[in-house]
């Protein structure tokens, strides 16, 4: 989701490695409830990253995350309760995250209802909306 400067080579990478069949990018969404409708864990390997506001929009959403443990992802993420936690980037911590994740497949409601209460109560969004009511004001 999304139009960033990387697009293109995202698509050249996707064409290379021929992954057409199983990489869609849908562009720019307005409603970030309509990405979650269709799409049921976030999968966020970063390598570095401050508190990521996909995290938090999946979260809302009722929606488990796959992070590793960068930035502010375990302040958010508790593993095995609201989503699972990387230890590392390492491809091979990633490829455990997601077969204990897709074992796990059946709790990802339950873990996707932690996620949203876990997010309401530790993210002030009323500070978040006067950061961004100055910002379009100015």
């Amino acid at each position: 989701y999304g139009e960033g400067k990387d697009l293109e080579c995202l698509k050249e990478l996707v064409n290379f490695y021929m992954l057409n069949s199983r990489v869609h990018f849908h562009g720019h969404v307005n409603n970030v409830e309509s990405i979650w409708k269709n799409n049921h864990i976030l999968i966020l390997p970063s390598l570095a990253e401050g508190t990521p506001l996909a995290l938090i929009e999946a979260m809302v959403c009722g929606r488990p995350s796959i992070v590793s443990d960068v930035g502010g992802n375990t302040e958010l993420i508790e593993d095995g309760i609201s989503g699972f936690v990387v230890s590392n980037s390492s491809v091979k911590q990633l490829d455990l995250a997601l077969e204990n994740a897709w074992q796990q497949k059946g709790s990802w409601g339950q873990m996707g209802f932690e996620a949203r209460k876990a997010v309401l109560e530790k993210i002030d969004f009323e500070s978040y909306k006067l950061i961004y009511n100055n910002a379009i004001k100015n």
